[in-house]
This record gives structure tokens, sequence and C-alpha cells, in this order.
């Protein structure tokens, strides 16, 4: 069968409009062709923008122009910019942008300090609570210090900025803290002592955690009483192999008096006995993992969600009884021996707080579960 040639060109062109038709057509222009932010500071904090259009009711509205809008993102220290109106029939636009610089007013920080154990959570009951308060964004950043973070709120509508600041110092010093009022609120692994409220000092629990004895991966040791551990701690047993383990020496990974962890374990284990000469000294609860996980000799003591490298050992009470592993159903049901309490304090005669009442919120809870640890009723 045979086409003449203008039957081929038309089959040709159907061809081409069907493949690419806007060649043939014409590709209908973008309704913003390009949108420009200015200053580039602006655009490095984060400005952006989007095209939103107007909301409208339900029927027939021919008669109605729909109305388009680029709007702005808000960042803070920057003035945003008006949004930019676009009528319907409006195509390929170019939109400018100017954000003006707006300084924040800085609020004084609110301070915590106290427990390492508890600093993460904190970090986040702080997020919480400024987000609750209204703020419009929330970003955490980097403290002075090593051991101090930053959880900054900007409210856009007034102009402000509020932080809340955690150093995760021990429970010591954030009581210290607390008592000296330079802190707020402190984080603790202990109730407080009847001084401590004496001198204005209240305290509620907020939860329950596991005390942890964790060993390297690799050791076949996973099941201690608690005279064995008395003995490894105090030094009378230097050998793994005097409690079933390989003939190799113990390494006593240990915490300073000042982190409540350390108390918590001179009160339950130690009793009355001074902890070994011969110890590797944790500079915080968190670093114990590691410190133990990567020494095949060594044996430590730890929040449990904060266990993640090491192996956990079961402990028994008494000769004869089932060793337990701590859990948080061992906390719950009691069986496991090392258990503590954690609780945050502030002083009597402080003004009622947002951060206060969403730490103890549904919300507040939650995050507190999230990190591993069970959860007060109250």
């Amino acid at each position: 069968m045979f086409f003449t040639l203008g039957a081929l060109v038309l089959i040709a062109a159907a061809a081409l409009v069907a493949w690419r038709p806007e060649l043939v057509i014409g590709r209908q222009e973008p309704r913003v062709r390009s949108v420009f932010i200015f200053p580039p500071a602006a655009a490095q904090a984060g400005a952006a923008w989007r095209l939103t259009g107007q909301w409208r009711s339900p029927g027939k509205q021919d008669g109605e122009e729909t109305l388009w809008a680029v709007e702005f993102k808000p960042v803070p220290d920057w003035e945003t910019p008006p949004p930019v109106l676009l009528s319907q029939a409006e195509r390929g636009v170019d939109v400018r942008g100017v954000y003006q610089p707006a300084p924040f007013t800085r609020e004084p920080p609110i301070k915590v300090a106290g427990s390492v154990v508890l600093a993460d959570a904190a970090v986040e009951w702080a997020r919480l609570a400024l987000e609750r308060s209204g703020a419009g964004e929330v970003r955490r950043l980097s403290g002075l210090t090593p051991d101090a973070t930053e959880v900054e709120g900007a409210f856009f509508a007034s102009k402000v900025r509020r932080s809340i600041d955690v150093r995760a110092v021990g429970t010591e010093a954030g009581i210290t803290a607390l008592m000296s009022r330079a802190c707020m609120m402190a984080l603790s692994s202990r109730p407080l002592t009847v001084t401590e409220e004496a001198s204005g000092l209240q305290a509620r629990m907020v939860g329950r955690d596991a005390l942890a004895v964790v060993v390297a991966p690799g050791n076949p040791v996973r099941t201690l009483d608690m005279d064995a551990l008395r003995d490894i701690f105090s030094g009378r047993i230097q050998r793994w192999s005097e409690v079933g383990g390989p003939d190799a020496p113990i390494t006593v990974v240990a915490l300073e008096p000042n982190f409540g962890t350390q108390q918590l374990f001179q009160e339950l284990v130690l009793g009355y006995l001074p902890l070994t000469t011969k110890v590797r000294w944790a500079p915080s609860p968190a670093a114990v993992d590691a410190l133990v996980a990567d020494d095949p000799g060594a044996i430590g003591y730890t929040s449990l969600p904060l266990t993640q490298r090491a192996a956990l050992v079961a402990v028994r009470t008494e000769a004869g009884q089932a060793p337990v592993l701590p859990s948080p159903v061992s906390v719950r049901d009691g069986s496991y021996p090392l258990v503590r309490s954690l609780f945050v304090a502030w002083r009597k005669d402080a003004p009622p707080s947002q951060l206060l009442e969403t730490i103890f919120s549904s919300e507040g809870k939650r995050i507190l579960e999230r990190f591993g640890f069970l959860v007060s009723p109250s």
C-alpha cells in the first residue's frame, strides 16, 4: 500500500502532536516563573516561599476570579515580606521577597541542671514546653560547655526569643545550683534530703530506672549475685576466674561521687565498704557503656536506657535465687534489685512553670517512656 507525500506529512504531524503536544500546541507558562529572596543571609537562615490559592465555598462560581498568593516563611531575626497576590490570569510572574532584619528580644533563659540520666529527656521536655507556649519555631543549639544544650523558641508575633538551658552536670551539682538559685529546676536521681527540703526545695518523682551492671560483650560471666558484686567493686575479688570466668584481671569502671548513679550503687551494693582504689573513672554514666564495651576485662554500672554496646548482667539477690536481668518489666514487678526513683526538684517559692506542667502532662510522660524509663503513675 502506497501513501502520497501529503498523507505521510499528516501522519507524521499527528504522531508529533501525540508524542510532544507542547511543541505544536505550546506549553502553558507557569504561574510563577521565579522567586528571588533577598538578602542572601535571610535565605541562609531558612527563608523560603510557597504558592497558595484562596479558599472557595462549594458550588458554581464562574464569575469569581481565583486569587493566588506567594507566601514567605517566617525565620528568626527577620521580618517576613508580605504575600504577593496573583490573579488567575497572571502567568510567568517574577516575584521578589525582601526580608528585613528584625532583632528579637531575648528573655533570660530558664536554667535546668542535674542528672545526666535525665538530661536527654529534659531537652525534649523543653522543646515541648516551648511549643505548648506558642513558639513558632523551636531549635536545639549547642550550649557554651560540652555538658550544656540550649533549646530556643522564637515567638514571631511578639518578637521574643525564649530559651531553656539544660546542663548535664550530675545530681549533686544540679541540687547545689538549685539551692543557690543558679538554676530554676534540678534533675535528680535521688530524693531530697531533710536539709534540702528545709532550705526551701521540693521534688516530685517522675519515674523509675534500673541500675544496670554491664560487662564486655565477649565476657562469659553474665550472672552475678549481690555478694559477688560487692566483693568485685570493693576490690576483694580481682580476677574473673573467681566468679566463673576466664583467668584475667577485672577492670572496675566507676563514677565520681557527685553522680547520683554512684551514690545509689554505693548504697545498694557496697554499703559501708569503700570502692576499690584500682578503678577506671568514667566521666559520666553515658560513658560507662563505651568504656566497658571496649575493655574485655571491664565491669561497670549505668542507667539501663544508656546501655547500648555493653552486655547486661543478670543479678541474683541471694544464692539459690533466680538471676534477673534489668528491664521495664523487672523494674515494675520489683524482681530486679537495683532500682532507683528519678525526680525533678524546684524551689517552693518559684512561680508556676510551663516546663513543670509539661513534664507531668501525658505528653511529658510519654517522652520519659520513649527514653526507656518506667513512668510514675502519679
